[in-house]
């Protein structure tokens, strides 16, 4: 449920933020008391969401491999721009795979609530899919952009690692939500 509030909240504030200051988005390196904060609400999220998955799988790190490193690079990444405190419109930039993240968040939970089989579910499947796309990977093609344009090392060089992981969730969400009830039907039918 963390997460569902994280995502909802931080998909707002980039949305809302980008949306009354649309400038903004020409000067990531831009910063202000908004970009602090929201800053500040995701690594104080990344910190809980850390330690309570690490809590889910018996503290072995091994366990969630995937997400210690997204969390250690956002960590790393978000500890760098509170306390240079410039790059807060590249943070609510980067915030924007919140959207996806909502839908991510709201499709495990009809999930384990055992709807997949309703048309709630496979709307809900099908937007997380289309926002991995449009919320994920553009977002991660447009940092890749800045940051090498910009010279920002750690943006460019971890960025890629984000990248492969958001590919893996949309091949393995395409995977289970397109595919595999295929697989099962016809495996009922034998």
């Amino acid at each position: 449920m963390g997460s569902l509030l994280h995502s909802t909240v931080s998909s707002f504030l980039s949305i809302y933020f980008f949306w009354n200051n649309p400038n903004a988005l020409n000067d990531l390196r831009g910063s202000g008391n908004y970009q602090e904060l929201a800053t500040l609400f995701s690594y104080s999220y990344a910190w809980y969401d850390l330690f309570d998955m690490l809590r889910i799988n018996g503290f072995n790190p091994l366990n969630i491999k995937e997400m210690m490193v997204h969390h250690s690079v956002m960590i790393c990444g978000i500890f760098t721009i509170m306390q240079d405190k410039i790059y807060g419109n590249f943070m609510l930039y980067a915030l924007n795979m919140e959207v996806n993240s909502f839908f991510l968040n709201v499709r495990s939970l009809l999930q384990m609530c055992k709807k997949r089989d309703t048309t709630a579910f496979k709307l809900v499947s099908a937007l997380n899919i289309l926002t991995n796309i449009t919320h994920r990977l553009c977002t991660n093609y447009g940092i890749q952009g800045w940051a090498s344009d910009n010279d920002v090392f750690y943006a460019y060089t971890m960025n890629p690692v984000i990248t492969f992981l958001n590919i893996k969730l949309l091949l393995i969400c395409v995977d289970r939500d397109l595919f595999s009830s295929d697989k099962t039907d016809k495996n009922k039918s034998k």
